[in-house]
């Protein structure tokens, strides 16, 4: 009797096993034996549905996928990738608004743009990169074009690199050595408190560059923060002067033109003997037409006597420091030696 009794149970349960075809993943959408209709999947991204359970109505539809990514730079507030450096509705944090008479700028609420930017609509953007306000603001490049140094152009100047960006980002041209977004490749972005410091996320940035508004930045060249020093406008330190329209920073200072030796490259006085993005650069660098915008060294590759190369001339020595003169390479592989002038 007994063994009659469990033969009856097990032949049960294959009847039950064979007939609940809905609790598995692969047929999450058909229906259950003895019960109600299977769950309704979930998303894409998600687990397939629980079966219903028998006798029941039916089971609950499968866990919902991850919600779908912002391109980079950009957080998701209240459903909208946003970009919550100049967002005057979102800044610095979703639901954080701005005042009427205030602007984003490097995710706080202003009264004036930082960092060389320009207030468009609010929002402080970077005129020189950006592809919906390229050299002014509401001035879009067309499709197919990208935004370098305030110009629609089909690629990216010397020194940029083109960035597609991702989902709701547009595609521009980006400074992979300081970009915190796209830190010394696309995509890459630098954890909350760290810099881009020559296209490497750091706590600090390397000898002879300034953090401004979360940039490494070469206070003897660069126009927006020409002359700053450590602090860069906070505990003491100064956020240098942002040269006017014709300007370059030379040696930390506004000026018409570049000292002796050096070429004006896109605002920029550098060496072109040593200069890894203009390495051998002529007057002109390539603007307007004029002179030559060098070329750019590969990884691992040093500019000596205007010409790239793995390893110095005979009298030089590979140095990762940067001499005072020297200020447009800051922590790059150069050559150096008493035979420059150097110590």
């Amino acid at each position: 009797m007994k063994a009659l009794r469990a033969l009856c149970v097990a032949g049960l349960a294959v009847v039950v096993s064979q007939s609940i075809v809905g609790c598995s993943d692969d047929d999450a959408g058909d229906d259950v034996a003895f019960g109600g209709s299977a769950g309704a999947a979930g998303s894409s991204a998600g687990s397939g549905a629980t079966g219903g359970v028998i006798g029941t109505e039916g089971g609950s539809g499968g866990t919902a996928g991850s919600p779908e990514e912002c391109g980079s730079g950009k957080e998701k507030c209240a459903g909208e990738c946003v970009t919550l450096a100049n967002d005057p509705d979102n800044c610095g944090s979703c639901g954080n608004a701005c005042a009427a008479d205030e602007v984003c700028s490097a995710g706080e609420c202003r009264l004036d743009c930082v960092g060389g930017t320009t207030a468009c609509d609010r929002s402080c953007v970077d005129t020189d990169l950006d592809p919906e306000n390229c050299g002014a603001c509401g001035e879009a490049c067309g499709a197919g074009l990208v935004c370098s140094r305030g110009t629609c152009e089909s690629s990216c100047a010397a020194g940029l690199t083109f960035c597609d960006g991702g989902n709701d980002e547009p595609a521009r041209c980006v400074d992979t050595l300081r970009d915190r977004h796209n830190c010394g490749e696309c995509g890459h972005t630098c954890d909350a408190g760290y810099v881009c410091s020559n296209g490497t996320c750091a706590l600090s940035c390397q000898a002879g560059l300034v953090n401004c508004d979360g940039q490494c930045i070469d206070p003897g060249i660069n126009r927006s923060y020409c002359g700053a020093t450590p602090g860069c406008g906070a505990n003491g330190g100064s956020a240098g002067e942002e040269c006017a329209p014709g300007y370059v920073c030379n040696q930390g200072a506004c000026t018409l033109s570049c000292a002796q030796g050096l070429v004006n490259c896109n605002g920029e006085c550098v060496d072109p003997d040593v200069n890894r993005t203009h390495c051998g650069a002529t007057q002109g660098c390539g603007q307007a037409g004029q002179g030559s915008p060098g070329a750019v060294c590969g990884p691992g590759e040093v500019c000596a006597d205007g010409v790239c190369s793995l390893s110095c001339p005979d009298g030089l020595i590979r140095c990762g420091v940067t001499d005072q003169r020297r200020r447009d390479a800051p922590g790059r592989p150069m050559c150096m030696g008493l035979s420059r002038g150097f110590s």
